[in-house]
């Protein structure tokens, strides 16, 4: 018998090949299919090494002998696992704190018992190892081990810009909690300041000192606002904007609104006007948010409509969801535009027949509070026309 039939029978048998049966006198195909065999394992770039059911060694490749400085001799059939492990202890293959000694046998015997998963392990030069190692039928296992120091590598950078985007995250987050309390009790002064004066509390103004004094009034008001929305949109990003959820009337809400916006449509000569309302409309919602939703969508049409102009309401009930609708007939949006239209710091008109104002948050802050009730934020417009923008909310049930 040739002196490789014994080893090809232990391997087959093992691993479980079929081979084409051959006469049982055939030493020399015993011996080419055995040649065959060693030379696919010795092609492989990953280290490969199989053991029979007690563990010792029965075929291994050089990339295996390089991957952890294993002689020849070293690496005989027949030579134990556990023994292999006392090598890298022994001549220091391994480099990682866990991983020195008793620790690290005992870990790669726990794995060979188990064979569950993957075994990871650092080599001295820094390089990291993952071994896969199945068993077969006849008890015994094949094991694969793979370099994945470039994996390790990107792991590290992805954990580290990780890390980074969270200090950078905590740093803003510190910074909008600085700017605000920094920010708002000087505003809030201020606007005092100048809605007095432009009330003719200090005595009757000139009418350019009066209209300087109302514009200064207005811009203290929008930085207000731009800090508040700034806030919101930082609170949004974060997961961390509160919302309270009770039993309210959202026509109720709506009304309330428009009365509060009326002011500031006046500014524009506009008007809102309500073309379909419903008497009550009970729903489970945040009033705090969904007027704040209400008041962005009515500032916005009351802003982008014509001198003289009008602003359509509504708030109807269609297939068990409400839905509030705000049309202007001013210029309407650029096709060019529409995509953009939700996302922050984008306004939907740069033309001069426009007069924008805003830091273009309103929009995307209002989809934000629309959708974590439940109902979604759109708009149809075609330029030279207007917009119609609606938000539908679920029916309380």
């Amino acid at each position: 018998m040739s002196p490789l039939s014994g080893f090809r029978s232990r391997f087959i048998n093992l691993i479980g090949v079929n081979f084409s049966p051959m006469p049982a006198d055939s030493s020399n195909n015993d011996a080419a299919e055995a040649a065959i065999l060693l030379d696919a394992i010795g092609s492989m770039e990953e280290a490969f090494v199989a053991y029979d059911a007690k563990g010792r060694l029965i075929v291994c490749n050089q990339a295996f002998r390089d991957m952890y400085n294993y002689t020849e001799a070293q690496t005989q059939p027949g030579v134990h696992f556990s023994e292999l492990g006392e090598i890298d202890v022994q001549q220091g293959n391994v480099a990682i704190g866990d991983d020195i000694g008793a620790d690290y046998l005992e870990r790669k015997r726990a794995y060979r018992e188990n064979l569950k998963g993957s075994f990871t392990v650092r080599l001295k030069e820094g390089r990291w190892i993952r071994t896969n190692d199945r068993r077969m039928k006849n008890g015994g296992f094949v094991s694969v081990q793979v370099d994945i120091t470039e994996i390790k590598a990107y792991e590290a950078q992805m954990e580290d810009a990780r890390r980074q985007a969270e200090t950078a995250s905590q740093a803003k987050t510190e910074f909008l909690a600085t700017m605000s309390h920094e920010l708002r009790t000087p505003l809030t002064s201020i606007h005092g300041s100048l809605g007095l004066i432009a009330g003719g509390a200090v005595g009757e103004l000139s009418p350019h000192a009066q209209e300087l004094a109302e514009n200064a009034l207005r811009n203290s008001e929008r930085l207000g606002i731009l800090v508040n929305d700034i806030l919101d949109m930082d609170r949004i990003e974060s997961g961390t904007l509160n919302y309270s959820f009770m039993h309210h009337d959202l026509a109720q809400i709506l009304r309330q609104s428009v009365r509060s916006t009326s002011s500031y449509a006046e500014r524009f000569n506009v008007r809102y006007v309500w073309t379909d309302i419903l008497d009550e409309a009970p729903a489970v919602l945040d009033e705090r948010r969904i007027a704040q939703v209400m008041v962005n969508l009515l500032s916005n049409a009351a802003k982008f409509s014509q001198s003289g102009g009008q602003v359509d309401l509504a708030l109807t009930l269609q297939d068990e969801r409400y839905r509030i609708s705000v049309r202007d007939y001013g210029q309407g949006i650029l096709p060019e535009m529409k995509e953009k239209v939700f996302e922050t710091f984008t306004q939907g008109d740069n033309s001069d027949t426009r007069t924008p104002g805003g830091a273009g948050l309103s929009l995307s802050i209002s989809k934000s509070i629309v959708e974590r009730h439940g109902g979604k934020l759109d708009f149809e417009s075609t330029y030279g026309e207007g917009a119609l923008f609606f938000f539908e909310l679920p029916v309380d049930g």
